[in-house]
């Protein structure tokens, strides 16, 4: 059987395109704040590179569990979420500590709740997330997933 590589360097232009997409999105929304003429044609441009995050991160999870199937002939589901926390959760909670240090007046307590419980993406679409870490949404996005994901798998 073929070794299979743990890395995938082609994912990161596809990755690095996302992220350009997804940041002239948010520059263009700054610009209509202060209604300066904007691109239209980037208007639909941030939801698509949010959406190929998504595919990226569950291709990309897919691939290593199944990666750790073949080589060890299961999946150990504590390692498995332990490396997902260390990876996210530090990001995760730097960031919402800076919207509440840095941003207090802006903050509402359900919002901090909810995001503390990894539900910031229902603080977000109920308006209460400061816009300077909204984009925590998506990380909260990310960890429902391996809650369900967890919770439906047994």
């Amino acid at each position: 059987m073929p070794k299979i590589p743990k890395y995938l360097p082609n994912l990161d232009a596809i990755r690095g395109l996302a992220a350009l997409v997804v940041i002239l999105w948010h520059v263009e929304l700054i610009k209509s704040d202060y209604s300066i003429p904007n691109l239209q044609a980037l208007h639909n441009l941030g939801g698509i590179g949010v959406t190929v995050f998504f595919v990226l991160s569950g291709f990309l999870i897919t691939y290593l569990l199944f990666k750790e199937h073949t080589s060890s002939g299961g999946i150990h589901i504590v390692k498995f979420y332990f490396r997902r926390i260390l990876r996210i959760w530090p990001v995760y909670f730097l960031i919402l500590a800076i919207g509440v240090f840095i941003y207090p007046r802006n903050f509402q307590l359900d919002a901090l709740v909810m995001s503390i419980f990894f539900f910031p993406n229902v603080a977000f679409v109920m308006g209460k997330l400061p816009a300077i870490i909204d984009p925590i949404w998506s990380l909260g996005v990310e960890e429902e997933f391996y809650m369900f994901h967890r919770i439906f798998s047994e």
